[in-house]
Formats: structure tokens, C-alpha cells, sequence
């Protein structure tokens, strides 16, 4: 998962939230029926700084409930 954050605290704020061991869930708005439940798994959580923004890369598996 590749998620986009306007400033380094903010990117290193999400690294963060995802290091926490949790199961999560993702609610996407368009369409709101492809919601879906994940745990961080299989690699580390990256931050890194592009030309526009901040990335974040968190590498996920979706979990069935």
C-alpha cells in the first residue's frame, strides 16, 4: 500500500500508526462494497520523500474477519 502525507511529520506519523500490531480496516468511498480488513505483514514500513510529497509504503495482507 502506497500512501501519500503533505509533510515528513505527518508520513512519519503514519509509519508509526502502522508499526502498531493491529488488524485495520479500509473503507474506501467509491464503491463503499470493496471495504476490506489488514495486517501489516511481509516486509518493512518505508518512508521516503518524492518530488511532491511524502511516501509511506506499508506491505499489507488482507485478513478474513
Amino acid at each position: 500500500m502506497l500512501l501519500h502525507f503533505a509533510s515528513s511529520a505527518d508520513a512519519h506519523s503514519g509509519a508509526a500508526f502502522f508499526a502498531t500490531p493491529a488488524e485495520f480496516d479500509l473503507f474506501p468511498v467509491d464503491p463503499p462494497e470493496l471495504s476490506a480488513r489488514f495486517v501489516v505483514i511481509g516486509g518493512s514500513i518505508a518512508v521516503a520523500q518524492t518530488a511532491v510529497d511524502w511516501t509511506v509504503t506499508v506491505p499489507w495482507k488482507e485478513v478474513l474477519p
